[in-house]
């Protein structure tokens, strides 16, 4: 949608002339030119080809013959214009200036401009020199009317309704009628013109208001007719915005406004710092960007023009706060600040701003209006100071009412679809402890049951996977019979992996595994440890063997061992969990303890996944939601960190900032995993939403086209838009 954005400073100096009175002259008769820039950009050289006869001004020798469908190219060298055929052969140098003349003004005569975009054009169009290497080209002397023809359907789609294309005619011709005579814009920050790219109904609508303006005691509004494509439900004043108080701008509900809606997301933690090698920038500067450049650009664009930062390059790790305050009577946010974290270098010495032996971290706090925060986030991302709220975005959490809810969210965030699943009691882990490399091995997600039937909400996701086969871990007290029954029915082949204790359990689920050189033990009557260390065993196809309830090994897992030419057995869990006689009885130990299970699972973490970003949270004395969250951790290449519901502990603290871990998954609801923590951690989003496009003042496009459908005609449109004023000639 295209809207008209007004530069405040034009406005505000232009308010009291409006008021006052602008004569003008009749409209027909008029011409206007246009400086061409928005579909061509900036360049050294442009092309053109014309249809219809046409000659060079400046051409005062006619050594120039310009002929149809030729291209010609325009070259800035050295702050001159030289023209050339389209194959490089050079016609002529001229000065700063060159001018195409249409001998007559007329549609089949046409001049077209190649920029980034094809254009065509009428009448006349000149190539200045522009900043010394540029070449920008004006479009002379259009009939007023014609150029209309062309910002119509450019600033409102000509598909839509008649009376609002009407509505849209007089306002743009009232806004622009003043600059008759003279050298407009043909961007959003006038009004945005086309060239020769008309449409019948913006023409007919033209055509059938012909010559009319909005007037207010008998003066044209002139500048005043602003217009933007959505208000968001209400009106923007006149004074809200530039400071003067115009009588036919008011704020003001508009129930016609489809409310239109924008969001604006930004990492806070722009460049994750841990990862990097503070002590040594030059190694990483060249390689690193903030992970939101939109954001980011225009803030340092602003650092740029502060005392101190004039002459530098920087960097900026983190946006602490971005925040709207002072709203005004049609609820537009006034005024806004913000607070970066950065580094600095500086260009003149190509070093870097140090401190004690690390690259410095500065930090600064702005206060601005909220128009120019807009222009700082960019106006196409930010479409309004009507700013309705400004959310943090947590990391994504797998929770639910319950442990089956936790399960199955973890598996439709992990598998769309499964052929097989893997089946486990809902509350007694022992069976289930030693199946997520087993899981893992048949890209299965884990699923929950009670034992005496299948638990509904199960069923309906193992059908929802599509799944082929189940793998019940555990005897049928833990998983009935009936259960296997149903599955059955269900079309699906059942598998079971059982034993006379969990430690044969895990015996088994070892054999199915198949031969691997490491094995990991951990403790088979306490959980955490198990869990902890599930995701690098599973990704690397360890079985996990379990102890007994005296900390030893049964001599079933011991022959087990034995019978595989295991080289390393990696010990989850301290002395009090696997005992030193087992530790000192296998093959290779290596042993991961801690004076709590929060230090087992940090100890874990930072040995096998230093160079991963992603970890789990979950609560260290919940079995369930690690069980079925490891699964989907070992996918993600992530560990299980362990923690308690309303602290993250000092060693899982530790583990996050010394490995850098930035993408977190809670496993939980906020009873498990408590919002508190879930605000802490690094790496969280923020989004800023807010409704309207553009400023608001004035006429709403889509408002008016609203309108037009509800069955009120342009005089209606207007009027509601601008009260108190006319229609006249």
């Amino acid at each position: 949608m295209y809207f008209k954005r007004i530069l405040a400073v034009i406005v505000s100096v232009l308010l009291f002339v409006s008021m006052t009175g602008i004569h003008t002259a009749e409209a027909s008769t008029e011409t206007i030119s246009v400086k061409l820039s928005n579909y061509i950009g900036k360049k050294t050289e442009l092309s053109f080809s014309i249809v219809g006869e046409h000659s060079i001004k400046e051409d005062l020798k006619n050594e120039v013959t310009l002929e149809d469908n030729k291209k010609y190219k325009i070259k800035a060298v050295n702050g001159k214009l030289t023209l050339y055929r389209s194959d490089g052969t050079k016609l002529k140098e001229f000065d700063t200036s060159i001018t195409v003349e249409a001998k007559v003004y007329s549609t089949a005569s046409i001049h077209t401009i190649y920029g980034n975009e094809t254009r065509k054009y009428l009448g006349d169009v000149s190539y200045a020199v522009e900043d010394a290497k540029y070449v920008r080209p004006t479009n002379r002397n259009i009939p007023f009317e014609d150029y209309l023809k062309s910002v119509v359907p450019h600033e409102m789609p000509a598909s839509w309704d008649l009376e609002a294309l009407k509505a849209q005619a007089v306002t743009a011709r009232t806004y622009s009628i003043h600059k008759q005579g003279k050298t407009v814009d043909d961007t959003q920050a006038f009004q945005v013109y086309g060239g020769y790219d008309w449409h019948p109904n913006s023409t007919k609508a033209l055509e059938e208001t012909k010559g009319q303006i909005l007037k207010y005691n008998g003066y044209s509004i002139g500048l005043n007719a602003v217009y933007s494509s959505s208000n968001g439900g209400y009106t923007e004043a006149a004074s809200n915005l530039w400071g003067n108080a115009v009588a036919y701008l008011p704020a003001k509900r508009d129930t016609s406004d489809p409310v239109h809606t924008w969001t604006v997301s930004y990492n806070k933690d722009q460049i994750n710092t841990r990862k990097l090698d503070l002590a040594k920038p030059s190694s990483w500067w060249a390689t690193t960007a903030e992970s939101t450049p939109s954001v980011t650009n225009g803030i340092k664009t602003c650092l740029y023009k502060q005392t101190g930062y004039e002459n530098t390059e920087i960097k900026i790790t983190r946006i602490a706060d971005i925040a709207f305050t002072d709203k005004n009577s049609s609820g537009r946010s006034q005024n806004a600040t913000f607070t970066v974290e950065f580094f600095v270098k500086d260009k003149a010495t190509n070093t870097f701003r140090m401190e004690n032996g690390k690259i410095k971290t500065f930090s600064v706090t702005g206060k601005i209006t909220a128009n120019a925060m807009r222009t700082l986030l960019g106006t196409s991302n930010m479409k309004s100071t009507l700013v309705t709220g400004n959310e943090i975005i947590e990391h994504p959490r797998l929770g639910g009412n319950d442990r089956f809810d936790v399960a199955i969210n973890v598996s439709k965030e992990g598998w769309s679809t499964a052929s097989t699943v893997v089946l486990a009691n809902w509350e007694a882990f022992g069976d289930a402890l030693a199946a997520t490399p087993l899981a893992y091995k048949y890209n299965a997600p884990m699923l929950l049951t009670k034992p005496a039937s299948l638990t509904p909400r199960t069923k309906e996701e193992i059908k929802r996977l599509n799944a082929k086969n189940v793998i019940i871990v555990g005897g049928p007290i833990s998983v009935s019979e009936n259960i296997v029954s149903e599955l059955k029915n269900m079309g699906i082949s059942v598998e079971r992996i059982t034993g006379n204790s969990r430690m044969e359990v895990a015996n088994n689920i070892a054999e199915e595994l198949g031969t691997s050189s490491k094995v990991v033990i951990a403790d088979g009557f306490n959980f955490p440890d198990a869990l902890s260390i599930a995701p690098y065993a599973a990704r690397n196809g360890y079985p996990i063997l379990l102890t007994n309830n005296k900390h030893l090994l049964e001599s079933s897992t011991q022959n087990l061992i034995k019978s595989r030419n295991v080289q390393e057995t990696i010990i989850s869990g301290g002395p009090l969990s696997v005992s030193d006689k087992v530790y000192n009885s296998v093959p290779g130990p290596r042993r991961f303890g801690g004076n709590s299970r929060y230090e087992v699972s940090a100890n874990i973490a930072n040995a096998y996944f230093s160079n991963s970003t992603n970890a789990f949270l979950t609560r260290g004395s919940i079995f369930a939601d690690a069980l079925t969250g490891s699964v989907l951790a070992a996918k993600k290449n992530a560990p299980i960190l362990l923690i308690e519901p309303e602290k993250l502990t000092w060693p899982i603290e530790d583990s996050i900032e010394a490995n850098g871990f930035d993408q977190f998954t809670i496993l939980g609801g906020p009873i498990s995993v408590s919002e508190k923590i879930a605000l802490s951690l690094p790496n969280l989003s923020v989004k800023l939403s807010g409704a309207g496009y553009g400023h608001g003042v004035g006429m709403s496009q889509y408002g008016a086209s609203q309108m037009a459908k509800d069955g009120k005609n342009y005089k209606d449109i207007l009027s509601f838009y601008y009260p108190g004023t006319s229609l006249s000639n």
